[in-house]
């Protein structure tokens, strides 16, 4: 009986260290495939910043000078009688909104 009994220890203990390990294995593969899903997910975060990124630098920024519909273009021309300015300024183009 006690051979018996003896065997049936070791048996229990084999089958409860078979147990464990199997319970390790189930952890640390929990853990495996949360890791990978916080990998994935931060990787797929930075793309989208990425392509977030380049959406802005497409974006153009506006010709504040440029003519638009309610705007007129109007030519001041500078009388002859003032000689004192250069000619550079004697013909000027000035925006002015309607």
């Amino acid at each position: 009986m006690t051979e018996e009994e003896e065997e049936e220890e070791e048996e229990e203990e084999e089958e409860e260290k078979t147990e464990e390990k199997e319970e390790e294995e189930k952890k640390t593969e929990k853990r495996r495939s949360q890791q990978k899903k916080t990998k994935t997910d931060k990787k797929k975060k930075k793309k989208k910043k990425k392509k977030k990124k380049k959406k802005k630098k497409k974006k153009k920024k506006k010709n504040s000078f440029a003519l638009r519909p309610s705007v007129r273009a109007v030519e001041v021309y500078i009388r002859y009688e003032d000689i004192s300015l250069r000619y550079e300024d004697i013909s000027l183009r000035c925006f002015w909104s309607v």
